[in-house]
């Protein structure tokens, strides 16, 4: 049975559990930081400004930090079409259709693996995606016609 396209792909269930729990403490670390400080206001010494200042801007940054890797969880997928492939991260989306991409190959020292695809047109960005990915089949079968090689111009 061929593949229905398309197929979207997120972050495993149990990686979105454990990525919003660590929002969670994270944004909620933050807002304690924040409350407690300014809160009750009793703190008067001036060297304790500093230590104050420094302190309500690491709440800040946490809070920042566990709401942003909540918002990245939600928007980073890979749209599997059958004559193109889509990355949609937090700030920013890709498309190459399969005519543009001249090889891909494995990054070496990414954590976790990743694959990049790599476009023909070399102003064009690669497109990387978790290399877990390979494990469903229908992404196989997608990724068996692509030629294999990190240099566009040796698949041509």
């Amino acid at each position: 049975m061929p593949p229905s396209f398309p197929r979207t792909y997120r972050l495993p269930a149990m990686r979105r559990v454990v990525g919003y729990a660590s929002s969670a403490v994270l944004t909620l670390a933050g807002v304690l930081v924040l409350v407690t400080l300014l809160g009750d206001g009793t703190l008067r010494a001036p060297t304790l400004y500093y230590v104050v200042a420094g302190t309500i801007v690491f709440g800040v940054l946490l809070t920042g930090f566990g709401v942003a890797l909540a918002a990245l969880i939600v928007k980073t997928s890979i749209t599997l079409h059958a004559e193109a492939i889509e990355g949609q991260g937090l700030f920013s989306a890709q498309r190459l259709e399969r005519a543009e991409i001249g090889g891909w190959y494995m990054v070496p020292s990414s954590r976790p693996p990743v694959i990049a695809l790599v476009p023909f047109d070399r102003k064009k960005k690669s497109l990387k995606f978790p290399r877990v990915l390979l494990q469903d089949p229908d992404v196989r079968e997608w990724m068996d016609t692509l030629p294999l090689g990190r240099n566009p111009e040796d698949a041509a």
